[in-house]
C-alpha cells in the first residue's frame, strides 16, 4: 500500500539525516520493534554500555515497546527504550494525526519511528541552513505545540492608560449638597445661596 511505502522512505530518510548532520560521525543507527517473546537486554559491563537483542522468530506478537540505539566512531553508544504506553502516550499527546492510517496500519514502523526521533534528540545535529532543520522538525509525527497548557495572561501592574483625576471644589460640593437637599431650586437660586455662604464664612 502507497502509504506504507511512503513512511518507510520517511523513516529511512531520518536516519540518512542523522548519518548526514551528526556533529559526531555516526557508523550505525537504528530502531526495532520489541513484541512479547522477544529478549531485550541491556547492560553496563566495564563501563561500556551494552544492547542484546534477541527477537523471537516470525513474532507477530503484541508490541510491548521499541528501542533505537546510535553508534558512533569513537566507540561510544547511545540507546532509547520506550514501552508501550510511553509511545501511546507520545501518539494521543503529540502526534499530528493520532488517529491517521499510518498508526492503524504501520504500528510497529510508527514506533520505531517514535523512539527514533526521541534519540535523535541526544544527537548534535547541525544543518547547512534553516529549511534543512525546518524540513527535519516538519518529517516529524510529532507536534511539540499540541495540547501546550495555555499561559496565563500576567497583568500588567502598571497600565498604560492613565487614570484623570477628576478634583472637586468646595463649590461644587455645595451646589450639589443644596440641589439634592432641594431638587426644585433653580440655577440662579443656587447661585445666591452659594454667595451668601461665602459671605458668612469670609
Amino acid at each position: 500500500q502507497c502509504h506504507v511505502l511512503n513512511f518507510q522512505t520517511d523513516y529511512k530518510g531520518e536516519i540518512k539525516l542523522a548519518h548526514k548532520y551528526s556533529v559526531r560521525k555516526i557508523i550505525d543507527i537504528y530502531a526495532k520493534v520489541v513484541r512479547d517473546g522477544d529478549v531485550l537486554e541491556i547492560r553496563v559491563e566495564n563501563g561500556s554500555q551494552i544492547v542484546n537483542f534477541n527477537p523471537k522468530v516470525f513474532n507477530d506478537g503484541k508490541i510491548i515497546g521499541a528501542f533505537a540505539v546510535v553508534k558512533f566512531v569513537d566507540g561510544s553508544l547511545l540507546y532509547e527504550t520506550m514501552s508501550k504506553s510511553e509511545i501511546d502516550h507520545t501518539r494521543v499527546t503529540f502526534s499530528k494525526m493520532p488517529n491517521g492510517m499510518a498508526w492503524k496500519d504501520s504500528e510497529g514502523e510508527m514506533c520505531r519511528k517514535t523512539v527514533l526521533r526521541r534519540i535523535c534528540k541526544l544527537i548534535d545535529l547541525h544543518f547547512d541552513s534553516v529549511e534543512q532543520e525546518q524540513a527535519w522538525n516538519d518529517g516529524s509525527d510529532a507536534d511539540l505545540t499540541k495540547n501546550e497548557p495555555v499561559k496565563p495572561e500576567i497583568q500588567n501592574p502598571f497600565p498604560t492608560k492613565a487614570v484623570e483625576a477628576v478634583i472637586v471644589t468646595e463649590e461644587e460640593k455645595l451646589r450639589k449638597q443644596l440641589k439634592d437637599k432641594d431638587p426644585t431650586l433653580q440655577d440662579w437660586q443656587i447661585d445666591a445661596l452659594v454667595r451668601e455662604h461665602k459671605e458668612a464664612n469670609q
